[in-house]
């Protein structure tokens, strides 16, 4: 007659094919997650926008959106995360992070502008040469340009990399921040804290995980459990469903937080010897652009930006912020721009950048003829 297995067997064997079934998955996770790594590096990852009318040349468009889909981030104390050193026939970026520019006209500066932004300023869905920094330095080629917009970037992350550079004593003139979009979505998601940023739960959970034997045995899982894809399938209750539309005294800290944080930086550029200005970007669901070729979600007049805009525009209005400047109605009118919720393609950039040296052409041109006396 067989004899059951006693009960403190049972948990063990059981215990034992838990540990056997997650080291598989995690170990079949790791296998997907480098794969896709390696996989981009070689083949150039597709992107739906590059069939948008706004690219002519469609051949072209999956080139420059297929570079961009396969940059890498490296981790930067302070600002958090900066594009890793990239050289492909569209896309550029340094060693430093900084997406390359055209060189200038002259190799004798009179001086140098910075640009600071999101991704919007970086450039996706354009080449290096028409990005709003190119443009505009081609409209001002006596100056040196530096782009260091950073998808994904904040008012506090550019605040955050504007310091670096002035407590390092870097040459600058004239500053200008592009923001708004990351500010009103990233801080009213419900898992980003107002003075975080998106991938801080990562990195907390990377620094002191809730179990070293947890994060050996399910790390990578985790990992892929997070992605976007999966987190939207598995969790993610709609577009709508933020702290800004569930609350509007959040909606009010969050574009008062921003407020705060380009003051901040006003100031900090005047530490370094610059001006500053400050630009509140456009976004699909404000103003009066063709948006017809668009989702829904990327111009639906309920999305976060809706929200937290208007509170933006009064407190500068409130606040007679001379320096700063409203961009949401620049692209109004029939031609197509967009190719989502902010970015555009090089027929926006050129009239962003156009509109930035009517604001600062004068102060440019003062500073040449200084410099030629």
């Amino acid at each position: 007659m067989s004899r059951k297995p006693s009960f403190g067997r049972r948990v063990m064997f059981n215990t034992a094919l838990v540990v056997v079934l997650l080291a598989v998955l995690n170990l079949l996770a790791s296998v997907i997650l480098d794969g896709r790594r390696i996989y981009r590096s070689l083949v150039l990852p597709s992107d739906e926008r590059a069939g948008l009318p706004n690219y002519p040349d469609k051949q072209w468009a999956r080139q420059v959106l297929g570079e961009f889909n396969q940059l890498e981030t490296r981790y930067v104390p302070f600002v958090e995360w900066r594009r890793a050193e990239y050289h492909g026939k569209a896309v550029t970026v340094r060693p430093d992070g900084d997406r390359a520019m055209m060189p200038a006209s002259t190799q004798a500066p009179v001086g140098t502008v910075r640009f600071f932004g999101g991704s919007a300023m970086w450039g996706t869905g354009v080449e290096d040469d028409q990005t709003i920094p190119a443009f505009f330095n081609r409209l001002e080629p006596d100056f040196r340009v530096v782009n260091h917009g950073e998808s994904g970037f904040s008012t506090r992350q550019d605040l955050a990399q504007l310091v670096n550079l002035v407590n390092q004593n870097e040459p600058m003139d004239l500053v200008v921040s592009y923001d708004g979009n990351n500010d009103a979505v990233n801080y009213c998601r419900t898992d980003v804290e107002i003075n975080g940023h998106v991938h801080a739960r990562k990195i907390e959970r990377l620094l002191k995980p809730t179990s070293w034997i947890w994060n050996d045995l399910a790390g990578p899982l985790q990992e892929l459990l997070s992605g976007k894809a999966l987190r939207r399938l598995l969790s993610d209750p709609g577009p709508y469903a933020t702290r800004c539309h569930q609350s509007a005294e959040y909606a009010q800290r969050v574009a008062e937080t921003m407020v705060n944080n380009w003051k901040i930086a006003r100031a900090v550029a005047r530490q370094g010897g610059a001006d500053f200005i400050a630009i509140l970007q456009p976004v699909a669901s404000l103003g009066s652009a063709r948006v017809d070729h668009l989702s829904p979600e990327d111009s639906s007049p309920r999305n976060e930006q809706a929200l937290v805009y208007p509170i933006i525009q009064r407190l500068l209005a409130e606040s007679g912020a001379d320096w700063a400047y409203d961009f949401t109605d620049i692209f109004d009118g029939d031609e197509y721009t967009y190719i989502d919720v902010c970015h555009v393609t090089a027929n926006g950039n050129r009239r962003v950048a156009e509109r930035i040296d009517q604001i600062l052409g004068p102060r440019l041109r003062a500073l040449v003829a200084r410099s030629r006396n």
